[in-house]
């Protein structure tokens, strides 16, 4: 596991003094190291203010130096760029929360300890601050290709330091599922945590750290049963390109069958209007028609292939007539539909986040949709809530990673040793 160590004088580990780490005294007698130090940690904090604030969007240079107080040269002299000053905080404190969960560890704790002190760590670091928990779990996903792939990596290095934490000799736990557990701690930190009270906060984390310890225990699973592939159920032909239901599909429909047919070899970034109209048959106007942007239509067709994936869960309108049903039968109907059909998948449950954070969001809102599928309605106990978010959640990233393995494509760092 490789974690990127902080620059010397920047406080990241203690996110909530970021605020209080103002200019040096002026003077001559000042190191130079601690006024270099000192002036990218002030640089560093008005970015994740100023994002947390007003979207990645809002960022400039020039509110940036000012915010930070120095000069424009300055900013320039220690970074190549506001993308650089983007990765380089997001990397710094990603590497400052998998080590503490290594931190964390002790050899007088069995695993189901560990994962408690381990979690409860991490989660403390991460929400210490509330601009700072918006910038690395919201707002960075606006950064583009190259964050998404920090991201991807950073999330793989806590994944990494929790397996190094619960692991034993002769007991190891799954990749798959460590993996799963930082993403349903991470999705649940996003959903009900960054801005909720300090007693029902601790409430959910009991929730949610009781869910994790049951994962490792073996009394609730995340997995993918690849082995009933070939007996899976097919995916709704009325979401696929060219599909059976193809002809008496309305405008709409047809457009996200294109987008979807587009998008399934390349992903979002291989899209444009012009391709999307031509696949579809239908004039631009049309796309207008129906949808704002090439992100709108894409994630529309996201949604439609998640309730293909989730047939079982997203038929039903009565969230509590879902719950009787067999809601773990359903899932692992989902997992036997992602296995066989791995483009499909990937495409879903990895490739969503790809127009930033419009598809974080369009990602987090099918997870909780889902979720309220297995409960017993919005009127669910908050404890039942969060296990259910975090039980759907881990089931999407194991999904999303099963697709990626089978599919041949190179493994993200959380499934490395």
């Amino acid at each position: 596991m490789s974690i990127r160590t902080p620059q010397a004088g920047v406080p990241w580990e203690d996110p909530a003094s970021l605020r209080h780490y103002g200019r040096l005294k002026p003077g001559p007698s000042q190191p130079r190291p601690d006024v270099i130090a000192s002036q990218r940690a002030r640089l560093q904090r008005a970015i994740v203010e100023l994002a947390a604030r007003d979207g990645l969007d809002a960022v400039t240079v020039r509110r940036l130096t000012k915010l930070a107080g120095v000069s424009t040269a300055t900013f320039y002299s220690r970074f190549s760029g506001t993308d650089d000053c983007l990765l380089t905080t997001y990397e710094e404190i990603m590497a400052s929360a998998a080590r503490s969960i290594v931190d964390a560890r002790s050899p007088d704790l069995g695993p189901a300890e560990q994962l408690d002190r381990a979690l409860r760590v991490l989660l403390a670091r991460l929400l210490a601050d509330r601009d700072v928990a918006r910038f690395v779990l919201i707002e960075i996903y606006g950064g583009g290709p190259a964050a998404i792939s920090a991201i991807g990596d950073k999330e793989g290095e806590l994944a990494a330091a929790l397996r190094g934490c619960v692991d034993r000799r002769g007991r190891r736990i799954p990749k798959v599922a460590v993996a799963a557990i930082i993403a349903a701690v991470l999705h649940c930190a996003r959903a009900e945590l960054i801005d909720a009270a300090p007693e029902e906060a601790s409430t959910l984390i009991d929730a949610l750290v009781e869910w994790a310890t049951d994962v490792v225990e073996g009394r609730d699973e995340v997995g993918i049963p690849t082995a009933a592939a070939r007996r899976a159920s097919p995916l709704d032909p009325s979401w696929a390109p060219g599909g059976s239901a193809s002809a008496g599909r309305d405008e709409r429909g047809l457009i996200e069958a294109a987008i979807l047919q587009l998008a399934l070899p390349d992903g979002f970034r291989a899209l444009d209007p012009g391709k999307v109209s031509s696949a579809s048959g239908l004039p631009a106007a049309c796309f207008r028609r129906h949808f704002g942007t090439l992100a709108d239509g894409y994630l529309a067709a996201i949604r439609r292939t998640s309730g293909s994936f989730f047939a079982e869960l997203t038929a039903q309108t009565d969230p509590a007539a879902s719950a009787r049903t067999s809601i773990r039968a359903a899932l692992h109907k989902a997992s036997r539909r992602a296995a066989s059909d791995p483009a499909a998948a990937h495409l879903t449950f990895r490739q969503v986040i790809e127009p930033g954070v419009a598809g974080l969001t369009c990602r987090e809102t099918l997870i909780s949709e889902l979720a309220l599928a297995c409960t017993d309605g919005p009127g669910a106990a908050p404890s039942m809530r969060v296990r259910a978010e975090a039980r759907v959640a881990a089931l999407w990233e194991a999904l999303a990673q099963g697709a990626q393995a089978t599919a041949g494509r190179r493994p993200r760092a959380a499934t490395a040793d």
